[in-house]
């Protein structure tokens, strides 16, 4: 007979996903109920249908059963939120900035609704909005969810010189909502703004991240849009 005394129902977010050779893919969920866990889903339980949802930036409902290292993965459901597969790896890099934040911020193992809430409006937004904009409205956010206060980086003004461009541009990011419609920026408020995000992390949060460079905005046009 089956035990099912350690299975558990969760549904979230496919945070990360990285092959772990033959055997199967190694999975960070963000879940509803529990926050941020680890779930393997073996080679057996990889079937065609399954491949849509078991990679980032996915729905996912789940029936996992609790191991040594996290969770096992034994039937899942699910829906991706965007289109990945076009993703270019500059592209990747942005997502996961916001993905190693929340993992440098947050706990595993321990639900946040707000964390959740802002991971559903980010992922979901995805389908219309420009992804580093997302990303770097999305980390604002998540900073003042862990308890900082973003706006204090608008009153650094000896180490952290903004142009107006750049100052209007923050402002307008760290006010953003979900809800808003299309809006312009130029290169030189986006790549202040990234700037100023990525000074906040190291003399503010210090976080020690390696992805220093990954908002790369003076190749896009003019006219990104949220």
């Amino acid at each position: 007979m089956t035990n099912t005394n350690n299975w558990q129902n969760y549904e979230g977010f496919v945070l990360a996903a990285r092959d772990a050779g033959t055997a199967g893919k190694k999975l960070t969920l963000l879940t509803k109920e529990v926050g941020r866990i680890f779930v393997f889903a073996p080679q057996a339980r990889r079937k065609a249908n399954y491949i849509g949802y078991l990679v980032p930036a996915a729905f996912l409902r789940c029936t996992v059963a609790a191991d040594t290292e996290g969770y096992r993965l034994l039937q899942a459901d699910g829906r991706a939120l965007t289109d990945t597969w076009q993703w270019t790896y500059p592209m990747w890099q942005v997502y996961y900035f916001l993905v190693h934040m929340t993992e440098e911020l947050f706990a595993s193992g321990q639900a946040d609704a707000q964390v959740y809430h802002l991971w559903e409006q980010y992922l979901t937004a995805l389908s219309r909005k420009d992804l580093a904009i997302a990303t770097l409205i999305a980390s604002w956010q998540l900073l003042g969810i862990a308890g900082y206060d973003p706006q204090t980086v608008l009153q650094e003004k000896q180490f952290l010189p903004l142009s107006d461009t750049g100052r209007q541009t923050l402002f307008a990011i760290l006010h953003a909502t979900w809800q808003d419609g299309p809006q312009l920026f130029s290169r030189q408020g986006l790549t202040e703004a990234a700037d100023a995000l990525l000074y906040y992390l190291t003399n503010y949060v210090e976080i020690a991240t390696q992805f220093t460079n990954v908002f790369t905005f003076a190749q896009k046009s003019i006219d990104n849009k949220i």
